[in-house]
């Protein structure tokens, strides 16, 4: 019998792998543009334990810890490599401490399992390296409640899009993880490193326009037919690509030649949460052509070495355990939100208030 503490089961020592001298992240242009980034200061191990500390502290029957991993299989070299290391170890503990903490909800029900993105559907023909999807939806097109992506980005992803440093393969990390997040309309969304984990909060920018429509989830992306005065709109919604505002005055729309992209923003109308549905059929309309973008106000970032005590206690596990349970009560993307552990609709699910 293996009787621990959820705290103690996420704190099985992580797995020390080999990696590739002179590693770069593969990047490609999304459909978001973000104004930067700032850390998440809310998302810290003490406001979490406020949160879920009286469930980690309590003590179960564990099933067997996870196999060890061969030596042969912790050589990183490429984003395979490094999903199958995580996946081998990481995620089979997240997700076993996912269940025991849903059981001891005051409404437990189905959890989210930390999953590779192809377990969800996007439209777009898009797969993110990671997702999250509900254990009781088992239909081959479901949506995705967290967006993940791998980057092979060397040590020390910056904290903040300010100063001199140039960071624009962070940002291009970013923005395309957002867009998968945006997407499935979830705020939290997170980067895989052979160094750290970088857990995100997308952050909707105000002064963007919101299109509300129902559209069952596997559906093609309704057609967009902009009035003279929605055409006036959407330079409002969408900014040009890393281009003066100007430059796009007077445009006009003209239907594209080729297939229109999906939406930036395609939430689904199918998630059961009570939480999320009043709020699941919100949805950007795709710029002409691909040549403007989704605004997003700045992002929020923790930074978490795999390997380190520079993150004040917080571990790549239990932030990874943190998301996937909140995300399962409310993870729709606003325009800001309360502190993790002053959340009322947080508290209130986890039987706090």
């Amino acid at each position: 019998m293996n009787r621990k503490t959820p705290m103690q089961y996420l704190s099985l020592p992580n797995l020390q792998w080999a990696i590739k001298p002179g590693i770069t992240p593969s990047t490609h242009d999304s459909d978001v543009v973000i104004d930067g980034w700032e850390p998440m200061t809310d998302f810290t191990r003490d406001n979490i334990e406020s949160l879920l500390g009286h469930i980690l502290g309590r003590t179960y029957d564990f099933p067997p810890n996870p196999l060890p991993v061969e030596r042969a299989h912790l050589l990183v070299r490429n984003e395979d490599c490094l999903d199958f290391a995580v996946i081998s170890w990481n995620v089979e503990i997240v997700n076993t401490v996912v269940r025991v903490v849903t059981k001891e909800l005051p409404q437990p029900g189905a959890h989210l399992l930390w999953s590779k993105g192809a377990a969800a559907h996007i439209d777009g023909g898009l797969t993110p390296d990671w997702s999250a999807v509900e254990s009781t939806d088992l239909h081959f097109t479901r949506p995705g409640w967290i967006a993940g992506d791998s980057k092979m980005f060397p040590e020390g992803f910056p904290k903040r899009s300010d100063g001199e440093a140039d960071h624009r393969k962070a940002r291009a990390c970013i923005e395309q993880v957002l867009n998968y997040a945006s997407r499935w309309n979830t705020r939290y969304a997170y980067l895989i490193t052979p160094y750290e984990l970088v857990v995100i909060r997308g952050k909707l920018d105000p002064t963007t326009q919101r299109q509300f429509t129902t559209r069952a989830l596997g559906q093609p992306p309704l057609p967009v037919t902009p009035s003279a005065a929605s055409r006036q709109r959407l330079s409002n919604i969408y900014a040009p690509q890393r281009t003066p505002t100007s430059s796009i005055a007077g445009t006009s729309w003209t239907p594209p030649r080729q297939q229109q992209r999906p939406p930036a923003v395609t939430p689904t109308s199918a998630r059961s949460s009570p939480s999320t549905a009043a709020d699941s059929d919100r949805t950007y309309q795709q710029s002409p052509g691909g040549e403007r973008r989704a605004r997003m106000m700045s992002a929020e970032v923790a930074v978490i070495p795999w390997h380190s005590d520079d993150s004040n206690g917080l571990s790549v596990n239990l932030a990874m355990l943190a998301i996937h349970v909140l995300a399962k009560i409310k993870n729709s993307l606003e325009e800001g939100y309360p502190p993790i552990h002053e959340d009322p609709a947080y508290r209130g699910a986890l039987g706090l208030d």
